[in-house]
């Protein structure tokens, strides 16, 4: 028979252990499941990069503990400096490099709420600002016969530092 907490006996129990990753202007909660990283609007994490794949890499929260697994990137995926290759066990504080963005890992809080890339709460269901601009810009600099005119991502980079 399995063993039984005093908590689980009045009905109560812990809330699962979320993390949360910061990068400059945010911080992005991962609440228990997964959250996949990547330069899509359909990710968890949205990294407006060219060097980023579409859909980069997933982090799993279980049982309290991040995992962190590369979905076969162009460029990989990196854990304080290293490139991994598999699966890894996050831990507080590991830095995740993917393309251009640093990424720390930090143990959520309780009061941890998710911020938009310009540093004000989004609200549920918003676009990210920068993957908005990256589609803008996309659209505006793509033309099907020649192919992506030069400097799309210097002028993505420029107006998302304005």
């Amino acid at each position: 028979m399995a063993a039984v907490s005093a908590a689980n006996v009045e009905g109560l129990s812990e809330p699962p252990e979320s993390w949360r990753v910061e990068l400059p202007g945010r911080a992005v909660l991962l609440p228990p499941g997964e959250t996949t990283i990547g330069r899509s609007r359909g990710c968890g994490v949205v990294l407006a990069d060219p060097c980023v794949s579409r859909v980069h890499a997933l982090v799993s929260v279980r049982s309290g503990r991040a995992l962190l697994q590369d979905l076969r990137s162009s460029n990989g995926t990196f854990v304080n400096g290293i490139r991994m290759a598999g699966e890894q066990q996050l831990a507080e504080g590991d830095r995740i490099t993917i393309g251009n963005y640093d990424l720390v890992v930090r143990r959520a809080q309780a009061d941890d709420e998710p911020l938009d890339v310009l540093g004000v709460q989004a609200e549920e269901g918003a676009e990210p600002a920068a993957t908005v601009e990256m589609d803008r810009l996309s659209a505006e600099a793509v033309d099907p016969r020649l192919g992506p005119r030069g400097g799309i991502w210097q002028r993505l980079a420029e107006r998302l530092r304005s």
